[in-house]
């Protein structure tokens, strides 16, 4: 086929054009891609849903989530900072986490689509662990502004707060009952080892579910509020437990080698996602889901970086 260059240019200006074009074009695409592959969701064991998450890598995290809808992952808040323990609020539209990015390690919210993201706490001491109680309208959080790492509940705008435990010791990871009357949460104030725990909001006290010399952690409860997950262990082998939200009637979820945190149920309650490691002690944790039906585990997500801290969202 033969080519006609008007006068204006000579086949050698166009030549280079065109070659610089290329390597534009090549440049924009190879970043791109970079971005779509940051976090590759290799199946898809629900159909629909937003599962929020940490992804660490390279000293910082982000606050990235996947939508089921499309089998995709997205952020939701990068920066040069720690984003971390994100927490999806109940009508889907945004996600608490919280972020050293002013400095102290405070409270955010970010709309889920990116386009606002504003600090609702600002205190002297780790401001941790947000999550959204049923109604949307609070927000419980861990914090060491007063000593230790007690729980704190304020209005979802950052307003009106005050203080639910107080001790030395630290109080980590709440997370709503599903009718908004109770907290989990862990502790290690029984040191050795860590327990689970839960407060009650309307004694305004707190009682312990499990206790021992090994860790019991990261409650999260099942969409009825009749039971609970959570992870149990020692050293580098932690494993997911399902018990009673009273403490009794503790069964085994995974076997795997490593650790496994962060359970969060799905609609339903037929099944739970977490983060697990892919090998044993290298904290290469991905996303996997535990399907209650036939007890098969799948791993959801693939990443040069390591995925924690999950908040699902149906």
């Amino acid at each position: 086929m033969r080519i006609s260059f008007s006068r204006r240019y000579s086949s050698s200006a166009f030549s280079k054009k065109q070659t610089i074009f290329g390597l534009v074009v090549a440049i924009l695409l190879s970043q791109g891609s970079v971005c779509a592959e940051e976090v590759k969701v290799i199946a898809k064991p629900v159909s629909k849903g937003i599962l929020a998450f940490t992804y660490l890598k390279e000293g910082k995290g982000d606050i990235y989530a996947i939508d089921f809808s499309k089998g995709e992952a997205f952020e939701i808040a990068k920066s040069d900072s720690y984003d971390e323990y994100p927490s999806v609020s109940p009508d889907g539209k945004k996600v608490a986490f919280y972020s050293d990015r002013s400095g102290d390690r405070e409270i955010f919210v970010s709309s889920i689509d990116s386009k606002s993201v504003s600090q609702i706490t600002s205190s002297k001491g780790a401001d941790e662990d947000p999550d959204w109680s049923p109604d949307g309208k609070k927000i419980v959080f861990s914090s060491a502004r007063s000593g230790g790492q007690n729980l704190f509940l304020m209005e979802s705008d950052g307003t009106d707060v005050r203080e639910l435990t107080r001790g030395s010791k630290r109080n980590t990871v709440p997370r709503f009952s599903p009718d908004g009357k109770k907290i989990v949460y862990s502790t290690d104030a029984n040191w050795p080892g860590w327990d689970v725990m839960e407060f009650d909001l309307g004694k305004k006290a707190s009682k312990a579910l499990t206790w021992g010399l090994r860790t019991n952690c990261r409650g999260s409860y099942s969409h009825d509020g009749k039971r609970l997950v959570y992870s149990y262990g020692a050293g580098k082998d932690i494993d997911l437990y399902i018990m009673e939200s009273d403490g009794n009637g503790a069964v085994q979820l995974t076997d795997r080698p490593g650790k496994e945190y962060d359970g969060v149920w799905v609609s339903g309650d037929k099944g739970v996602f977490f983060a697990g490691e892919l090998s044993r002690g290298k904290g290469d944790y991905q996303i996997f889901y535990r399907d209650f039906a036939t007890g098969r585990v799948t791993q959801v997500t693939e990443s040069a970086g390591a995925t924690r801290y999950l908040s699902f969202h149906d």
